[in-house]
């Protein structure tokens, strides 16, 4: 039992200590009501009344935790149990303490607008400003200060983890904060201290649970995909409906009411149909319900904005129901407690518990102590037979200056080599798929000479086919994450380096049907190259720059300019007919990326890629420049060329006519 005795600022054992008389003396003076020091009892707190005034003079203080559903009722006793200490350090006579489960919105809370109307409280206690008031903290502190009413914040920096978040953000660009400008204290490995950027980021932790944990964390998966079935068949059934009675006749004023399939739509009926259709839903958490419907609300979003030609891309089909076997057990939690351990080896996530890792969490936890970080949602996830946990966190990142910030690469992605630098360096394609394929077969093999589950005759698979798919999993799942190593190494050593990056932007779906080189397209992951150096160039203060889809790059002579007009991809040689130059066709390809660089807009001096006279392209400081050559406008003998400098290729074209 702690006791605190706030006339002397100090609990009853050191109190005792000070006055020269014995714990158990003191403790029964206590009892007897004898201590000659005013106390106030508050559960297991014993706290007095502080030593300037009575406490009708100073008024009521009040304690207030919230928490935004009854599974977080661990996380409601943390609250109360640290504020209500802080409070009694701050020598604070705690009068009572007000705890609410529900709504963040600050007019749907009972207790919390009782607070305010009550006068005769003079000082709330709160965690941090967000517990206490959802919106406008600000301006609810305003308020009671204008009453001469106070509001105290045991941790003013820190941000609350239990807001409403959107579940459909993924990624974001960076976005550079208020303090634009201001000195941070994160120092790059190039020493630079500069504009602070807040980004979302992800950390993703591979997981060790218990059989008892993994039978939880699948009972969520399991949650998820009856509540994504639920409401697409709800949703199918309505649509058929409609749909049969537009064959029937019936005007469209006259069919049956549609159903919004947004995701609150989604929840509300869900709420108002769980108990008949999972009984069992209490034994889950909200969050896994959530995640199935979010999954269904975004994919028949997708399908509709597909449809309408407002969705760019490949046509997206209508969802279909979620199968035990094949679909991928996953659940996000978006509220709740998620937080890492203190010995960074266990994360705790809502309604599981502590869960054990295989790794440390250090990278994240050490932001997190930094204040420079906020997790925002967690998400396990099973890949290869194996449990991970994806915290996608809001990071103040300080932009950091490459070692070199003039230089300018360009990067000719292929499947030789996965990158040949303008710089002439050649990074190696490993393959990993190529080499894996063989071990792959004869896993495969493995799995068809087994007992596989037929769901014509209701046969299940046998242990043997369990264990041998699973052996197939976990290969794919190596390769996997051998290629995602190999190009987090290679891309994060571009962007460190080179101040301008240049790449293509290629056709990667049109090389994907070509038979021959289709596997080894994808194997090089030329789409994911991409998308980690435009993030990348951004944290490190670079730029990256996309030559357009029809930039002939190989075909441009990067001494001369002269452009071929057919150049077969088993030419792999690069020889101009017009100034003789010969070197390795990925190469030359290369170099002509990185003068693109020069063609875009400078950041520094403002110039821009069109010049004053309104012409669309720039006089290299040597050579000739490459332009689109169209049919017909080239004399016979210079075929495959770009005519002299001076005016546009149509004008030139026009006075050799006329010549």
């Amino acid at each position: 039992m702690l006791i605190r005795v706030l006339g002397a600022g100090v609990n009853l054992k050191e109190w005792a200590a000070a006055t020269g008389v014995s714990y158990a003396t003191a403790r029964r003076r206590y009892e007897a009501g004898a201590l000659p020091v005013p106390t106030y009892r508050l559960g297991r707190l014993m706290v007095g009344e502080p030593g300037t005034g009575t406490l009708a003079e100073v008024g009521r203080v009040v304690v207030y935790a919230r928490v935004s559903s009854a599974d977080q009722k661990t996380d409601l006793d943390r609250q109360v149990a640290r504020v209500t200490v802080w409070a009694t350090g701050q020598r604070l006579a705690v009068d009572s303490v007000v705890t609410e489960v529900g709504s963040a919105l600050n007019g749907h809370r009972e207790k919390f607008l009782a607070l305010l109307r009550d006068p005769a409280v003079t000082t709330i206690v709160v965690e941090h400003r967000y517990r206490f008031a959802r919106f406008g903290a600000e301006y609810v502190e305003a308020a009671l200060s204008a009453q001469r009413r106070r509001l105290l914040v045991v941790d003013p920096a820190e941000v609350d983890d239990d807001l409403v978040r959107d579940p459909h953000l993924a990624v974001r660009t960076p976005i550079r904060s208020p303090c634009r400008g201001e000195p941070s204290s994160a120092r790059g490995r190039s020493g630079y201290r500069g504009t602070v950027v807040k980004t979302l980021q992800a950390y993703r932790f591979a997981l060790d649970l218990s059989p008892r944990q993994e039978r939880a964390v699948l009972a969520h998966a399991g949650a998820a995909r009856v509540a994504h079935n639920w409401a697409l068949a709800r949703v199918k059934a309505v649509m058929s409906q409609r749909a049969a009675e537009r064959t029937y006749g019936v005007p469209d004023e006259l069919l049956s009411p549609p159903i919004s399939w947004s995701l609150p739509s989604l929840r509300k009926a869900w709420n108002a149909a769980k108990d008949e259709v999972a009984p069992w839903w209490a034994e889950c958490s909200k969050e896994a319900f959530n995640t199935g419907l979010d999954a269904l609300a975004r994919a028949l979003k997708n399908w509709s904005d597909s449809r309408k030609g407002a969705r760019k891309g490949r046509a997206v089909g209508f969802p279909r129901f979620k199968s035990r076997r094949r679909s991928t057990p996953t659940v996000r939690f978006t509220t709740g407690v998620m937080r890492i351990e203190a010995d960074r080896g266990h994360v705790v996530l809502p309604r599981l518990g502590a869960l054990r890792l295989h790794e440390s969490a250090r990278k994240l936890a050490r932001r997190l102590e930094a204040g420079t970080a906020r997790i925002m949602s967690a998400t396990v996830r099973r890949e290869g037979g194996r449990w991970f946990v994806s915290f996608t966190c809001e990071v103040e990142r300080a932009v950091r200056a490459p070692a070199r910030p003039g230089s300018m690469v360009g990067v000719d992605l292929g499947v030789k080599h996965l990158a040949v630098l303008s710089t002439g360096e050649r990074v190696a394609n490993p393959r990993h798929l190529v080499v894996a394929a063989r071990r792959m077969r004869r896993l495969a093999r493995a799995v068809s000479r087994c007992v596989t589950p037929d769901r014509r005759v209701r046969r299940v698979g046998s242990n043997r086919w369990a264990r041998a798919q699973q052996e197939l999993s976990r290969a794919h799942a190596r390769v996997v994450g051998l290629r995602r190593d190999g190009l987090h190494q290679f891309t994060t050593r571009l962007t460190r380096e080179h101040g301008t990056v240049v790449v293509e932007d290629l056709n990667v779906a049109g090389m994907l049907r070509n038979r021959r080189l289709a596997r080894h397209v994808a194997d090089a992951s030329f789409a994911e190259v991409r998308r980690q150096l435009t993030y990348k160039s951004e944290w490190n203060g670079g730029r990256l720059v996309t030559a357009g889809r029809w930039y002939p790059s190989s075909k441009t002579c990067s001494g001369c300019g002269a452009v071929k007009t057919k150049l077969t991809l088993a030419e792999r040689t690069y020889t101009c007919t017009a100034c003789g130059l010969s070197l390795d066709r990925d190469l030359n390809a290369a170099l002509n990326l990185a003068a693109l660089a020069r063609e875009v807009t400078d950041d520094r001096s403002g110039r821009e890629s069109l010049n004053g006279r309104g012409a669309d392209q720039k006089t290299r400081s040597r050579g000739q420049v490459a332009v689109k050559r169209l049919p017909g406008t080239a004399r016979a003998g210079q075929a495959g060329t770009v005519p002299p400098q001076g005016g546009t290729t149509a004008q030139r074209s026009l006075l050799s006519t006329r010549r």
